[in-house]
């Protein structure tokens, strides 16, 4: 067992001090007049952390190491859309955009495959080549990599470390990979990276939201990266 007991009771004690503080923090922030594009994605932001957080929590009781990995990936990605949205206003634009995006490049690939069609209502012809050549569709932007955004927002070295790693969990590409490790020793892993990743996102939207101030960098970095 490389960690001790007391050192997991602290990894779980902080996830559930900074859930606490996100639970306690949403109804307010939610209610102020004066929120935004930008305040409001960052709510979504921390609201979609503090679920993901709560969940590793009770797996955690049930020793259920698989599905805490997948939710700490999504909790980094969390991490890294706050950092990147609390920029400006037109991240949190492109961000509030993104879904509807991806949904139209989904389409997109599926009309230029020939698995989906559209067709006209009134007549039931099909009208995917029109509609592939629409305002609408050409209009789509690329696609953001997260690689990117990590490296936009400071934390390029973190995510060389970790998203690799986080992401073979969630692609459930991990047989025969740690298949001697204790379920304990990963979960503990996984609570000590979602407790820092959890940290930062309360801080940074804290910092915003009630004072207007960016987060700097080396603040962030000291608890995701203290070494």
């Amino acid at each position: 067992m490389p960690y001790t007991e007391e050192e997991f009771k602290i990894e779980v004690d902080g996830v559930s001090f900074e859930l606490k503080k996100a639970r306690k923090n949403l109804p307010d922030f939610s209610r102020r007049h004066f929120n935004r594009i930008r305040e409001n994605a960052l709510i979504f932001c921390l609201k979609r952390a503090a679920d993901l957080a709560e969940a590793c929590l009770i797996l955690k009781d049930h020793k259920l190491a698989d599905p805490i990995g997948v939710l700490t990936r999504a909790i980094f990605d969390c991490l890294l859309w706050t950092l990147w949205t609390v920029k400006s206003d037109d991240h949190a634009q492109l961000f509030s955009n993104y879904a509807k995006e991806q949904s139209l490049r989904n389409i997109k690939k599926n009309l230029r495959t020939g698995y989906g069609k559209v067709f006209e209502r009134a007549t039931g012809k099909d009208v995917s080549k029109d509609f592939l050549e629409s305002q609408m569709m050409k209009g789509v932007s690329g696609v953001l990599k997260v690689e990117d955004i990590a490296k936009e927002v400071g934390l390029q070295k973190i995510h060389t470390q970790m998203y690799g790693a986080l992401s073979m969990e969630g692609h459930g590409s991990i047989y025969n990979f740690m298949d001697n490790e204790a379920p304990e020793d990963r979960i503990f892993m996984f609570l000590a990276a979602t407790n820092s990743f959890f940290e930062v996102i309360n801080l940074v939207v804290e910092n915003w939201i009630i004072h207007r101030k960016q987060t700097p960098v080396d603040e962030i970095l000291q608890i995701v990266d203290p070494d």
